[in-house]
């Protein structure tokens, strides 16, 4: 809902971005924008059956602010509302304990995925063991548990990949290492971009190993086509607001 909406909407009302969402799952959603803690505040206090905030610590290429994270938490206490971080990108990407370390920031639950598999197929979920109960019937009860199950649960090969990737991880420097890759190559897209005389922007962390180059300017089908080699040589996703022209 709402993760790249084909039209402009006043919040907090949702978008599907797919065929096959009930409007009883519409109704049920409120959608604030990131960084904007008035307007979470707002919302918060305009409902009182507000079940959970789901959030995404880094939208990919758009930084929390340091006090909306904080500010999200404190208003989640305030109206007893679960706090729940998507970290399946941010995980053992931003630090070893994700967004969450290195804001401070401890979320009610939290989801994480990609490289705690180590390029395998595997998630996870943490919580609370109060939370976790509801998993396990002899302890929540019947008329508390969730069925959680899958085919790839507890796949062998992606377990060891994942514990050796975070065992990787773990060595001393590697996030400053990672940093610094990270810097390196953003540094290489933007002189690249320079040269070839591209307005661009660069965005996304560092150590996210998420850019985008967002481009603001009218390219035929060439330009586009030398743009998106220039893309693959130094490791840049364009994400491009144009029209293509016929070709020249």
């Amino acid at each position: 809902m709402s993760l790249a909406p084909a039209k402009q909407v006043n919040f907090p009302q949702a978008v599907p971005d797919s065929a096959g969402i009930p409007q009883g799952v519409l109704d049920q959603m409120l959608t604030a924008p990131f960084n904007d803690l008035e307007a979470v505040s707002s919302l918060l206090n305009e409902h009182n059956d507000v079940a959970a905030i789901i959030a995404e610590p880094l939208q990919r290429i758009i930084p929390a602010q340091p006090w909306f994270l904080e500010g999200t938490r404190a208003l989640c206490d305030k109206h007893h509302v679960l706090l729940i971080f998507d970290e399946i990108d941010t995980g053992f990407r931003l630090a070893y304990g994700g967004a969450q370390d290195r804001n401070g920031v401890i979320p009610g639950i939290c989801t994480l995925g990609k490289i705690i598999g180590g390029g395998f197929p595997l998630a996870a979920l943490r919580a609370s063991a109060e939370i976790m109960s509801h998993f396990d019937k002899s302890v929540g009860g019947a008329d508390k548990w969730l069925m959680q199950l899958g085919t790839l649960s507890g796949n062998p090969v992606a377990g060891a990949a994942g514990l050796k990737t975070i065992e990787i991880l773990r060595g001393d420097g590697q996030y400053d290492r990672l940093r610094s890759f990270g810097q390196q190559l953003q540094d290489m897209q933007t002189e690249a971009l320079n040269q070839a005389g591209i307005a661009h922007r660069i965005c996304g962390h560092i150590s996210s190993a998420i850019g985008y180059c967002s481009f603001q300017i009218q390219f035929g089908q060439a330009e586009l086509i030398a743009m998106l080699e220039l893309g693959a040589r130094n490791a840049v996703i364009p994400l491009c607001d144009t029209r293509l022209n016929a070709p020249r």
